[in-house]
């Protein structure tokens, strides 16, 4: 006798020859919500390009500018509008969340940083 012929576990060999079952052939399908939602998450090619601008015209004021409270004001509109991008892939929480733990809680440890130093006196001091 072949090893080959006898089923890997005989108590599931009837049941492995018939048709899959019902469920297995619905998989593609998918609710009527999902369907009203399905090019929710698209912008338009125009508005992607203006934000794509002005997030990099941010950044760049970023590491540019002198003052560093006006880069940390800059970083505050970048990841503003990191958000918005994250809104227009449709994820609500990723922009909320980048909302609130970078834009509020770092920058604002940052500008704690800053004042802190008080690099301004510094920078007055090193002029004069």
């Amino acid at each position: 006798m072949d090893a080959a012929a006898l089923p890997l576990r005989p108590a599931h060999a009837p049941r492995l020859a018939g048709p899959p079952p019902a469920r297995a052939r619905q998989r593609g399908r998918l609710g009527a919500g999902h369907r009203a939602r399905r090019g929710a998450g698209r912008v338009s090619p125009l508005l992607f390009l203006l934000l794509a601008a002005l997030t990099v015209a941010s950044a760049l004021t970023v590491v540019v500018h002198r003052n560093p409270v006006h880069s940390a004001c800059a970083l505050v509109l970048t990841l503003c509008l990191l958000a918005v991008f994250f809104l227009g892939l449709d994820a609500q929480l990723v922009a909320f969340l980048q909302v609130i733990v970078y834009a509020g809680a770092i920058v604002v440890l940052f500008l704690f940083v800053i004042m802190l130093l008080n690099l301004q006196v510094e920078a007055r001091a090193m002029a004069g």
